[in-house]
């Protein structure tokens, strides 16, 4: 096979072979023009027609359009060829290249995926790179989705590569999208060694955002009382260095845990507190976030009445602060109430109108697959058997599909 190969890339002209010896670089499973561009430091351009070029020469694969991919074998080809023919310095500047278009391109994303949160911190400047815009919230979500495993890669290179701050810059905004994400994933590597390079680069803002979602991480695996122990110590961070405001966070992350674990009082008096920072603080979208969660937890101790309360003054906030997808889950909010207490008509009015939003926005994480869940109970409530079920199809279509999606070209 090596010999069939060789005799294929023989017949390549200078610039395709090059760029199939740059791809041996990085195994990457899937790839466009980007990452291309940035391994060999060309244009986008330039790029996509050496992408053409291989795969007119059957050295490369293209599963979808923008979309392409080598051959198990002809990967350990072409990186056999790199590592002879690649020096050291090239091969480091290329895998550089690399790192600071996938950092540039997570950075281009998370401002969708913010969603109202505040922005990480930066452990250095992000790279000045050309990179992609993300049109809607929807394409930001399936990027990382796809190129999820490269980001955690993207981190690990870099801090054995001696780029600390790059890679805590990376771990801080792959948090941004984990938390959203529709299918849970393990990130406490990714978030720990992120912290690792921030407290080895001494930059305590940064690390206390790590704490943050190193506890998160934590909270995902199950490991409650771990979880909580980080929050703490990024609020005492937060604390000493007199970030008020930061210290709504970690505050309702430690909320976040009780519900979850049944605890509604407690997770209510930490979601309060964190609320009232946020107030304080002039922060009104995160406040109004903070108390659709305390909203959550009277919800599901049957405080009903409480609940609707919450999340009345929620829905005014979020619709003052022009944030719509806080609106849409805030309705949903009160349609599952709603329904709790009987008042089926009445829910299900709330939760097409979440829906109409959610399908607006193009949104397609968590809070999208829980609207379709408790739409259908809804629809099913009011006798409506087959708008039910069409919801928990599309529903579970859609965790299907985003669990094992291609990765798109950006």
């Amino acid at each position: 096979m090596r010999a069939s190969f060789r005799l294929s890339y023989d017949t390549l002209d200078d610039d395709l072979a090059a760029a199939f010896r740059m791809l041996g670089l990085a195994a990457l499973p899937t790839f466009g023009a980007g990452q291309v561009a940035a391994l060999c430091d060309v244009s986008t351009e330039h790029a996509e027609r050496l992408l053409e070029g291989l795969a007119d020469a059957h050295m490369v694969q293209s599963p979808a359009f923008g979309v392409y991919r080598l051959h198990d074998l002809l990967r350990l080809f072409a990186t056999e060829l790199a590592h002879a023919q690649v020096s050291t310095g090239e091969g480091d500047h290329a895998i550089g290249r690399l790192h600071d278009w996938y950092a540039a391109t997570l950075h281009a994303a998370s401002r969708q995926l913010a969603e109202g949160r505040p922005a990480p911190p930066e452990a250095e400047p992000m790279p000045a790179v050309d990179v992609p815009a993300f049109a809607t919230h929807r394409a930001a979500v399936e990027w990382c989705q796809a190129q999820y495993l490269a980001l955690e890669w993207v981190i690990a290179e870099a801090a054995r590569r001696n780029r600390p701050g790059l890679a805590a810059n990376v771990a801080c905004l792959l948090w941004m999208y984990v938390t959203r994400a529709v299918v849970p994933r393990s990130h406490v590597t990714s978030q720990r060694i992120g912290l690792e390079c921030a407290r080895a680069l001494g930059v305590e803002p940064v690390q206390a955002w790590l704490l943050n979602g190193l506890g998160a991480a934590l909270a995902r695996t199950g490991d409650s009382e771990g979880a909580v122990e980080m929050y703490q110590q990024a609020l005492d961070l937060r604390q000493r260095l007199g970030d008020e405001a930061g210290c709504a966070a970690p505050l309702n992350n430690i909320g976040n845990v009780r519900h979850y674990q049944g605890r509604y009082a407690e997770a209510v008096k930490h979601y309060l507190s964190a609320s009232a920072i946020a107030a304080g603080c002039g922060r009104r979208q995160e406040q109004g976030m903070i108390l659709e969660n305390a909203a959550n937890s009277y919800r599901e101790m049957g405080a009903h009445d409480e609940a609707l309360a919450a999340y009345t003054s929620v829905l005014e906030i979020h619709d003052s602060e022009g944030y719509q997808y806080g609106v849409a889950g805030c309705l949903t909010g009160i349609g599952d109430t709603l329904h709790r207490l009987g008042r089926s008509e009445e829910s299900l009015a709330q939760h097409e109108r979440a829906m109409a939003i959610n399908r607006e926005l193009g949104n397609v994480d968590r809070q999208f697959l829980d609207a379709l869940d408790l739409l259908a109970r809804a629809y099913a409530s009011c006798a409506l058997i087959e708008k039910a079920r069409a919801c928990w199809a599309e529903a579970d279509a859609l965790a299907a599909h985003q669990d094992s999606a291609p990765i798109p070209a950006p």
